[in-house]
C-alpha cells in the first residue's frame, strides 16, 4: 500500500521556539500584507484613472509591479497559513513573475 503525502495522521511536534518566532514573523507579515493592499489599490486608481484619459492600457511596467506586488502577497498568505515553510521577501528574494524572466520585459 502507498503512503498517502496528504495524510496527517502521524503527529508533528513543532519546537517552541520555533512557533513564537512563527508568530512574530507572522504578525510582521500581516502588517505588510495590509500595506500591500493599500499600494494595490493606488495601482488599480492609476490604471482606471490613466486609461480613461489617455484611452490606452497600462503601461507594461505598471502591470509588472502589480503582479510582482500580488505574487509577493500570495508568498505571504501561503507562508502565514503554514503552507510554505520558507519566509518571504525581505528574508529571501522578492518574487519573480513569469513576465520578469522574458526577455522583452526588460524596462
Amino acid at each position: 500500500m502507498t503512503e498517502d503525502p496528504n495524510d496527517e495522521t502521524e503527529a508533528t511536534i513543532i519546537d517552541r521556539s520555533d512557533t513564537g518566532k512563527k508568530f512574530l514573523c507572522t504578525f510582521v507579515f500581516v502588517v505588510i500584507a495590509r500595506l500591500i493592499e493599500g499600494v494595490l489599490a493606488f495601482v488599480v486608481l492609476y490604471h482606471l484613472l490613466y486609461t480613461r484619459v489617455t484611452k490606452q492600457p497600462p503601461k507594461a511596467r505598471v502591470t509588472r509591479f502589480a503582479n510582482r506586488l500580488l505574487r509577493y502577497a500570495l508568498e505571504i498568505g501561503q507562508y502565514v497559513t503554514w503552507d510554505e515553510p520558507e519566509m518571504p521577501f525581505p528574508f529571501n528574494d522578492f518574487p519573480v513573475v513569469a513576465d520578469d524572466l522574458s526577455p522583452a520585459a526588460t524596462p
